[in-house]
């Protein structure tokens, strides 16, 4: 009988200790997925704040001189793109991503070793920038690569910095 005691405290020890790793797991992926957001927050806005901050003579740039972070690829996706299409062509879930439900809306992911670093969605008008590029016949997006340094044109829109793929 007292061997039966024993096993059942160690079963109900076992569990307690599985759930209590399983809640600290829990709350690491958490942690680890609010700072993620946090630094793709903080890249989204040292990008609006230096493309706010362009000299009004400058016509033409390289994306990668205005982009105050390290960038393998940057998406552009047209707008009412699906988000298990934009999964399928990054190759991977990010929980962030939202569908452009109208025309005008910019959805431009900056992605670095297969992570994204910074994700700018909105309007022009309201974001104070867009970031732009022209689509192929049945393809709803554009990819560029930072060792190719995409060159694009800068123009003052109505409430807006235009910033569009040459």
């Amino acid at each position: 009988m007292n061997n039966d005691k024993k096993k059942k405290k160690f079963a109900k020890t076992s569990i307690l200790i599985l759930i209590s790793l399983l809640i600290f797991i829990w709350i690491v992926y958490f942690i680890n997925i609010k700072m993620a957001d946090i630094q793709i927050s903080k890249n989204e806005t040292a990008l609006k704040n230096m493309i706010l901050s362009l000299d009004e003579n400058v016509n033409i740039v390289k994306l990668n001189e205005i982009t105050p972070f390290e960038w393998d690829k940057v998406y552009f996706f047209n707008a009412y793109t699906g988000n298990k299409y934009i999964y399928d062509i990054l190759g991977f879930k990010w929980h962030g991503i939202k569908t452009a439900l109208s025309e005008g809306i910019m959805q431009v992911i900056f992605v670095k070793n297969n992570k994204v670093i910074c994700y700018c969605h909105g309007y022009g008008s309201t974001e104070g920038y867009n970031l732009y590029c022209d689509f192929d016949d049945n393809i709803n997006y554009r990819v560029f690569y930072s060792e190719d340094y995409p060159t694009f044109n800068i123009s003052k829109g109505y409430n807006s910095i235009n910033i569009v793929y040459i």
